[in-house]
């Protein structure tokens, strides 16, 4: 039974500890992207910061499904498993985002019908309730769902030995979450329904997810069977590909120039001399930019099972050269014995040989001996 206090799951908690909370400290260091807090923020009118980053964070979801998940996950034995968690973890994030958009759109109704629909003032608020923004709890849900299954990894990584084998998988993993903590903090924050301070907060939060999954993915380590475990592994993937192919990227696509929000000073800033086909490359390499990192973690990860494989056959061969050298030696042993047998049954064999010739003399000797008496007492 696994104890708290297993120096495995001690190691694995220190991971898990690590990758929670470094990247959310480096969010301390980012700019405050959505500038004064007393101006409404609009997420049709991002600064080009969030606007980064929402394409950033995307690039990185996707990336992570075709380019780190799918390859490790199908093995050519599960596939039916695989693909059929990937259509359920997609079908499940967008009944969650249905029944969110729905709640939303009746919110909105509401509102619409306290005001005055004559008024054109600016934009009302964006994000007086969280509910109001589907991306940001798809987000939510998404990443405490996504640090689950890492600290689930960990915990499996961890637990395989008394060493401590789960460095790389810990180093892939922090590469992995600090573009994706800092996407999802500018997707929290560019939906207009947290402050950047409740941001962080609410990623501190999401990280106890992979608290328990690092506990979780020890305890299940040996009692899960394969097919489970990739239909799990299948679902989140689908819930990635959702998140980052429906929910954030037409969020990017649906992107406005903010050419009538004049008194809004900090996204005019932000946006001046980044608007139009400017920010559209921005975006695009900030796309390829999550999707290059996702592949040199991929690329690490691969290197570091290939290792791994190559360090445990290796291992199997010298062990198979001993075993082989040991029963070449005990062979060896076992001829040296029977010839030193074989030796001293024919010295044995020679010597009665000899003694039975020498015997065999004496008694015609002997013979001849007592003929010769006989005839000399027969001549006198």
């Amino acid at each position: 039974m696994l104890s708290l206090l297993d120096p495995f799951f001690l190691r694995a908690l220190a991971a898990v500890l690590a990758i929670t909370f470094l990247p959310t400290f480096l969010l301390i260091f980012l700019p405050r992207l959505t500038g004064n807090q007393g101006v409404p923020f609009d997420p049709r009118y991002p600064p080009v910061g969030l606007s980064v980053g929402r394409a950033f964070a995307a690039g990185t979801l996707i990336g992570d499904v075709f380019l780190h998940s799918l390859p490790h996950l199908l093995t050519g034995e599960n596939i039916d498993e695989v693909t059929n968690g990937m259509l359920l973890g997609f079908t499940i994030f967008l009944a969650v985002d249905l029944i969110i958009r729905n709640y939303s759109s009746c919110r909105s109704s509401d509102h619409d019908h306290d005001s005055n629909p004559g008024s054109e003032s600016d934009p009302k608020p964006i994000g007086a309730s969280l509910l109001k923004t589907p991306s940001a709890v798809l987000n939510l849900t998404a990443d405490a769902l996504h640090n689950m299954t890492d600290g689930m990894a960990l915990g499996a990584s961890f637990a395989k030995s008394s060493s401590f084998p789960g460095i790389a998988t810990f180093l892939s993993i922090l590469m992995h979450e600090v573009p994706h903590q800092i996407g999802d903090y500018s997707v929290l924050v560019g939906s207009g329904a947290v402050s950047p301070a409740t941001a962080i907060k609410m990623q501190l939060a999401t990280g106890s997810g992979a608290i328990f999954g690092a506990f979780l993915g020890m305890v299940v380590m040996d009692a899960s069977s394969g097919a489970e475990s990739s239909t799990m592994n299948g679902a989140i993937a689908g819930g990635f590909l959702y998140l980052g192919a429906v929910g954030i990227l037409p969020e990017v696509l649906n992107e406005q120039e903010d050419h009538h929000r004049k008194a809004d000073t900090v996204n005019k800033i932000n946006s001046a001399g980044v608007g139009g086909a400017k920010r559209r490359v921005f975006q695009l390499f900030a796309f390829l930019a999550g999707i290059y990192v996702m592949k040199a973690v991929a690329i690490m990860e691969h290197s570091e099972h290939h290792g791994h494989h190559h360090g445990h056959s290796h291992s199997e061969h010298a062990h198979a050269h001993n075993h082989l050298g040991q029963e070449k030696a005990h062979h060896l042993s076992s001829e040296k014995g029977h010839d030193h047998h074989n030796h001293d049954h024919h010295y044995h064999h020679d010597r009665h040989d000899h003694h039975d010739k020498h015997d065999h003399h004496d008694h015609h000797d002997h013979h001849d001996h007592n003929h010769k008496e006989i005839h000399e007492n027969i001549e006198l």
